[in-house]
């Protein structure tokens, strides 16, 4: 069994994020902390208006260790905590 059994990719979660929840927002921001060599971002979201806001960190080392993070090592970290918001604070 490999560790990516059972994974469903990002794009998929926020498909299904949105369709659960149209009036669903989610928004990202960089974070303004000292991780060193990391670029650490945070997913907001809220399901509805009105809805208490969650939040989930991501984050990916700079310069990106592989051919799929070097060079868009923002864009992986934005990504990591979109996933992991959907994941832990939405259940998807």
């Amino acid at each position: 069994m490999s560790d990516l059994d059972g994974y469903i990719p990002v794009d998929e979660r926020l498909r299904q994020f949105h369709e659960k929840y149209p009036e669903g927002v989610i928004t990202t921001l960089p974070e303004d902390v000292d991780r060193g060599d990391r670029v650490v971002v945070r997913a907001y979201g809220k399901r509805w208006p009105g809805d208490e806001a969650r939040s989930a960190l991501g984050s990916c080392v700079v310069p990106g260790e592989t051919v799929y993070t070097y060079g868009s090592e923002y864009e992986n970290a934005e990504t990591s905590s979109i996933g992991r918001l959907l994941t832990i604070g939405f259940g998807l």
